[in-house]
């Protein structure tokens, strides 16, 4: 009987580069091959700079004398330049097959939008008089860095509890899942000062060590170092030349100085989104909001020259492409569900799906994120997705990004290609996120969304 094995798809990072994180497998019988994506830039600083693709398939493992691994493929950036120009670069070999791809990055590195860059390669594997097998996937530069910025004073506790939960649960769906890049991970805290306690790394352990030995104290005075924080966190992940980023901040306090305009500018100008958790805030009054709270507790004695944190927080989330959250009187299952939400809609680009029919397609085990945007009114929101070409499974949430273990509605695959759908009467206006997981590769699905009567 032949043996099960895999063609796996491994990516790998070296000096002076980054590379996607898509680890996925096609099962053929009997043999299977090493396949990936290796990324790297050449040149300094972050003009005149080359984006190089090296993409192989390595043969590893096949009992028969007659065999063959090839890999063709294409790379191509978000403002339209590509490589080759027209077609596809092929190769074929007995053992070793690899093609190389480049493109010139424009000023500002992996921080510009229009420096986004996609491989995406078709590897395949024949061995013997096995059926070959072959699979497609799309590998994306730059990764991403993922800050943590955590106000760490005495009053924080539930906050602290609720990012080592939501976090470490993050990070292990994180390590199952097929995301097209790598990412990073940093993580400061702040009361009067700013700590880097676990520097920019592609390792999780420092993370997860740094968070666990977080113990909340001090911050007797109200306002904390949040905008000098932020600061050092942008001056950080400007640093890095290879790698986009997203900061997450928590706190319950404000500011002590009002650093906003250089936040935003910053910010801005290295396109890095700022989402905030804020639990309370020291000022007494506020121009948008009123009487104001530290951890939900209503106090007419707070700081009556403080900065609002409400005004500050969510001035710069919105200015950013962040997300803001004012959650004073949470609990720690609350705070819990949005940093986790926050912190995996950072490791997906969402797309927008229009009211229509969209055109899909993934590999086993990768995740796609749609946004869709529900207005007033409306009576049926239905979403179907149906043609052959593999199973996907449907997950969909309001205000919150699905997973597997937790959505307000969903269709699993079942181990079948039947068509799925999910409808909702009466939805609540707001947007919504749907996440398409593929259970085996597909292609050519057809997603269609629209609005009932």
């Amino acid at each position: 009987m032949d043996t099960i094995s895999t063609l796996r798809i491994l990516t790998i990072a070296i000096a002076l580069g980054c590379a996607g994180t898509a680890h996925s497998e096609v099962r053929i019988p009997g043999s299977y091959a090493s396949t990936g994506v290796i990324w790297f830039a050449s040149g300094s600083g972050q003009t005149g700079r080359i984006l190089h693709a090296d993409a192989y398939t390595n043969l590893m493992f096949c009992p028969s004398s007659s065999h063959l691994v090839g890999i063709d493929g294409i790379m191509f950036r978000i403002g339209g330049n590509r490589d080759p120009i027209a077609g596809s670069k092929l190769n074929t070999s007995p053992a070793d097959a690899g093609v190389s791809f480049s493109l010139n990055l424009i000023t500002g590195g992996a921080k510009k939008i229009e420096n986004k860059t996609t491989v995406e390669a078709r590897h395949w594997l024949e061995c013997g008089t096995q059926l070959p097998g072959s699979a497609t996937y799309d590998h994306v530069w730059p990764g991403k860095t993922k800050t943590l910025v955590v106000d760490d004073t005495g009053s924080m506790q539930n906050e602290i509890d609720a990012i080592k939960i939501a976090i470490e649960s993050s990070l292990t769906e994180e390590s199952t899942l097929n995301y097209d890049r790598e990412f990073a991970y940093s993580l400061l805290t702040f009361k009067d000062n700013v700590t880097t306690r676990s520097p920019i790394s592609t390792d999780v352990s420092p993370l997860l060590a740094a968070l666990n030995a977080i113990t909340p104290s001090g911050g007797g005075e109200c306002p904390e170092s949040s905008g000098e924080a932020l600061l050092t966190a942008l001056d950080q992940l400007e640093a890095d030349e290879d790698r986009a980023g997203s900061i997450l901040l928590v706190t319950d306090a404000s500011p002590t100085n009002d650093l906003r305009s250089q936040i935003k500018q910053k910010a801005n100008a290295l396109n890095i989104p700022i989402t905030v958790l804020l639990t309370g805030d020291c000022a007494a009054t506020s121009t948008s909001i009123g009487v104001m709270s530290i951890n939900g507790a209503s106090d007419p004695n707070l700081v009556q020259n403080a900065v609002s944190a409400q005004d500050f927080f969510s001035d710069i989330a919105e200015s950013t492409g962040g997300v803001y959250k004012y959650s004073p009187n949470g609990t720690v299952d609350d705070y819990v569900a949005f940093i986790g939400d926050r912190f995996e809609a950072d490791s997906i680009d969402s797309q927008d799906l229009p009211v229509g029919i969209t055109t899909i397609k993934g590999a086993a085990g990768s995740s796609n994120l749609y946004e869709i945007a529900v207005p007033e009114n409306v009576n049926q929101l239905r979403i179907r997705e149906w043609a052959s070409g593999g199973q996907v499974a449907i997950y969909l949430s309001r205000e919150q990004i699905p997973t597997a273990l937790g959505s307000d509605w969903a269709a699993s695959a079942n181990g079948t290609t039947s068509p799925k759908s999910i409808g909702v009467s009466h939805p609540v206006a707001g947007t919504y996120y749907l996440k398409v997981q593929g259970i085996t590769d597909y292609a050519n699905k057809a997603l269609q969304v629209d609005f009932g009567p």
